[in-house]
């Protein structure tokens, strides 16, 4: 009811307004009487028409006296207006706010039920022939014209044709379209790797963790583009991410095509890829633990330090029965003597545990059933075996048989009382050449428990790694009853050994001119 009541009062306010500026009277607030109900007054009337009179008493319910009358009391039964309860100003327009207890008048006086009311006022008639202030204005649509149109169609063309073309740029270099055949030869560094750890759930739902090695996808990108292989390395890089190659390829040298594409690429650089560059080593007979360390090493097979690691801590003899007697992890000189020299092939920045275990097949291989049964029947293991085969391959030249007659030495000098001391020369070497003192001359005073001048028996390990022709002299050794040997310079172009079966002889040889030292 309270929103009837505020147009109403709007309506009659608007049109009084109207009714004064007319009349060239002030349109203000300033005549009104804002402490009696709202009647009208003389001012109120001047300036208007008998018509605008009558309108508004027919609008508001009202008779208007006469100016020089004195408005009667209204009836008892006349409608009663809301009484303004306080008139604001805004931009001297009266505001008024409308008492909430008044009531609106009724069709029928005896109802005070809420009811509709109707207003009847000709707003037409009265607002036909008054102009408007401020005309409404309709927004134009703007309309780009037929120029705007095409260089619009011309801009969108041209950003299509840019797209499209470094699409097809990429596809080139992703799918190695138009790429030259030419083969290239790579090599991805093992510094380009580091190990991160990832936990693994299994169907399960047990968690273990797992550790691999990553490549860094810059150093990749930077290894292929710098060969030609690749045009674009951050696109490169994009699609090793998302087919995780960093955890795919290996190091390693590989020889690759420039027609590959972005996947061949990645399976081209794996481990155990057909493109994966070989090289081959040959380790000589009687090589130590270090030379054939260096000479991988050398070969860009693997680093030394990490052959070291390896050697010492990696589980070699659970894996292979023939070293169940070596000392345990920790020795770095544990596989003494079990890397069998021969001529191997081996990857670039290959596996270390893949390059030790290719010298330890092959040991086993070489070291029949039969060689075994025979070092039973000896009474010694094979441990000893190999150890007395790494004295003969430091100790023999190449003289044919030569290598048996030592080993008979040995073995006789084992088994007698009167030389509780083998007195063989290369097992100081191989000491002084443990403790760094390789550069310095051979001292038989040289303390080393690998002297066998001052300590009795076999030594503690294998003094090198020995051949097969070696191998096979200290198991199947010549029977005689030498146990002394001695150097023979020889023609000049060949050497070889004397053996004595007493010291005298042996004494009168060495301080001969045919001694070689």
């Amino acid at each position: 009811m309270a929103d009837y009541q505020d147009e109403f009062w709007d309506s009659v306010e608007n049109d009084l307004r109207v009714s004064r500026e007319s009349a060239g009277q002030p349109a203000g607030p300033e005549n009104i009487d804002e402490t009696k109900p709202f009647v009208w007054s003389e001012p109120d009337q001047a300036g208007l028409t008998g018509e605008e009179v009558e309108n508004a008493e027919r609008l508001t319910g009202i008779t208007h006296p006469a100016p020089e009358e004195v408005p009667a009391e209204p009836a008892a039964d006349a409608p009663v207006f809301p009484i303004p309860s306080e008139v604001q100003r805004d931009g001297g327009i009266p505001v008024y706010t409308l008492d909430e207890n008044a009531e609106l008048p009724h069709d029928d006086p005896g109802d005070t039920g809420p009811k509709d009311f109707h207003v009847d006022f000709d707003f037409e008639g009265k607002y036909r022939n008054a102009s408007d202030p401020m005309p409404l204005s309709i927004r134009r649509e703007k309309k780009t014209g037929l120029v705007g149109g095409l260089m619009y169609g011309i801009f969108v063309i041209c950003l299509g044709l840019i797209f499209g073309c470094l699409l097809w740029l990429g596809a080139q270099d992703v799918l190695a379209l138009g790429h030259k055949d030419s083969e290239v030869t790579v090599s991805i560094p093992a510094s380009a790797f580091s190990e991160v750890t990832e936990e693994i759930t299994d169907e399960e739902g047990n968690i273990t963790a797992q550790t691999r090695n990553v490549c860094d996808l810059d150093t990749l990108a930077e290894i292929m583009f710098d060969n030609g292989l690749i045009k674009y390395k951050q696109l490169f890089k994009l699609y090793c991410r998302f087919s995780h190659a960093d955890r795919k390829v290996g190091a390693g040298s590989y020889t690759l095509n420039t027609k590959y594409d972005y996947r061949a690429l990645i399976y081209a650089a794996m481990p155990g890829s057909a493109t994966r560059v070989e090289v081959s080593v040959t380790i000589p007979e009687g090589y130590t633990l270090k030379r054939i360390f260096a000479l991988l090493e050398e070969k860009e097979v693997c680093s030394a330090d990490v052959l070291w690691e390896t050697a010492a801590t990696y589980d070699f003899d659970s894996e292979y029965d023939f070293l169940t007697n070596i000392p345990g992890k920790g020795d770095q000189y544990r596989l003494e003597g079990f890397l069998f020299p021969d001529t191997y092939f081996f990857y670039t920045q290959d596996n270390p545990v893949r390059v030790i275990g290719k010298f330890l097949d092959n040991f086993e291989n070489k070291f029949s059933d039969t060689y075994r049964e025979r070092a039973a029947e000896r009474g010694y293991s094979l441990r000893d075996v190999v150890t007395i085969a790494s004295m003969i391959e430091r100790e023999a030249s190449s003289h044919e048989g030569e290598r048996d007659q030592i080993a008979s030495v040995i073995y006789n000098r084992i088994s007698s009382s009167n030389f509780p001391y083998l007195q063989v020369d290369a097992t100081i070497l191989y000491g002084m050449a443990r403790n760094g003192d390789e550069d310095k001359k051979l001292d038989t005073a040289y303390e080393s428990s690998y002297n066998t001048y001052l300590h009795e028996g076999l030594p503690p390990g294998p003094i090198c790694n020995p051949g097969e022709a070696s191998l096979r002299a200290a198991l199947y050794p010549e029977s005689t009853n030498y146990y002394y040997y001695a150097l023979n310079k020889g023609d000049g172009t060949t050497t070889w050994h004397e053996f004595f079966t007493n010291y005298d002889s042996f004494l009168a040889f060495v301080n001969s001119d045919a001694y070689g030292g």
